[in-house]
């Protein structure tokens, strides 16, 4: 009586491992087409991602988020472009803090961001990354800071007290008074001004009703709960997809 229940459920067995083997192609294709979609539909979106720092004409997606970055070159006519130095190359979350653009000469040098998703009137998250990476060899002979402005409005200190932490970022939510957007870095005369990248998020007028033309909100901290390792992660929808899909199809 045994040996008719052990050949069904090798039977069963067999069936199940067919079905997993069915279903892995299916879902790397489903995959590799949202891949792309995601990356098409970020730029529907009206995002903009700004690498400053690299060659003019130079675009990207980033493999970790399928998200498109672009050179700073048609927003900024001023700045030295530089790469960090190689030992801190590539241990970052995201290819745009391993260059930056620095500003050696004037006061006040400004990003003007033209795009069609700037609307007058509209609310954006902005976003601006700042990663030094001992670019000019100078590391741990002084502390430097300068202040970011958006348009004429200051923003944020810039204070990078300790030269060898990996990032900073920091972010505002604003409306545009003009069908452009300003980002200025302004040499306080401790050090010069750089920054490593600049990304733009239209967001709905519903959401924070607290800004206006007159008020914007800064990004007092973000916390990451239950994390492992303590990582910045930009969280994708499609891993989470394809691991409760797998573990449908496997356990």
């Amino acid at each position: 009586m045994l040996l008719p229940c052990a050949s069904a459920m090798a039977i069963a067995y067999r069936k199940k491992k067919m079905d997993s083997r069915f279903w892995w192609p299916i879902l790397l294709a489903f995959a590799m087409a949202s891949a792309g979609a995601r990356s098409q539909s970020t730029d529907a979106l009206g995002f903009l991602s700004i690498d400053c720092g690299i060659e003019p004409g130079k675009s990207y997606v980033d493999h970790l988020t399928n998200i498109s970055y672009v050179s700073d070159a048609d927003f900024i006519d001023t700045g030295v472009n530089h790469n960090t130095s190689a030992p801190y190359r590539g241990d970052v979350p995201t290819p745009v803090l391993d260059t930056l653009r620095a500003f050696p000469n004037g006061t006040r040098n400004c990003y003007t961001i033209r795009s069609r998703a700037v609307v007058q009137g509209s609310k954006y998250l902005l976003r601006a990354w700042f990663r030094y990476g001992n670019y000019d060899g100078l590391l741990n002979s002084q502390s430097l800071a300068f202040e970011l402005h958006l348009g004429v409005n200051y923003w944020v200190g810039v204070n990078v007290t300790m030269p060898n932490l990996p990032y900073r970022k920091e972010e505002i939510i604003a409306v545009a008074t003009a069908g452009y957007l300003s980002v200025c870095l302004v040499n306080t005369g401790m050090g010069t001004p750089f920054i490593s990248g600049i990304e733009l998020r239209p967001l709905k007028d519903s959401l924070y009703p607290a800004v206006n033309k007159r008020r914007s909100l800064l990004l007092f901290h973000r916390w990451n709960l239950g994390t492992a390792h303590g990582n910045y992660v930009r969280l994708l929808l499609l891993l989470l997809l394809l691991l409760s899909l797998s573990e449908r199809f496997y356990l």
